[in-house]
């Protein structure tokens, strides 16, 4: 506990949970942030957590369930990123050829 015996909030608690969030909606528009902010709140949570640890009683267990709730969404958020990344490449390796020559084919027909 602090000297006044109020226990103190844990340092970046909501910066964690709000990139664990945007994370995972980032799946569905830009991909990119989705990784960056998901990794951004697992080494944040990490680092929270740690201080937690070694500072018994000094945080509010409040305060670390909302660190841990961030950084497994950001965990979630990274994973489902990369996976789209992946799925994304993938189709576009196998489908995008010829998903071109159709747009080619439609083109000459309109000419």
């Amino acid at each position: 506990m602090s000297e006044y015996g109020i226990q103190q909030r844990l340092p970046d608690e909501g910066s964690v949970f709000w990139m664990g969030l945007i994370s995972i909606i980032m799946v569905f528009c830009c991909n990119i942030i989705g990784i960056i902010l998901g990794i951004l709140a697992m080494t944040k949570g990490n680092a929270s957590i740690a201080l937690f640890e070694s500072r018994p009683g000094e945080f509010a267990p409040d305060s670390l369930s909302k660190v841990k709730n961030g950084r497994m969404m950001g965990i979630l958020g990274l994973v489902l990123s990369v996976l789209s990344v992946v799925v994304g490449g993938i189709y576009w390796a196998t489908m995008g050829p010829e998903m071109m020559e159709m747009f080619r084919e439609a083109q000459e027909m309109q000419n």
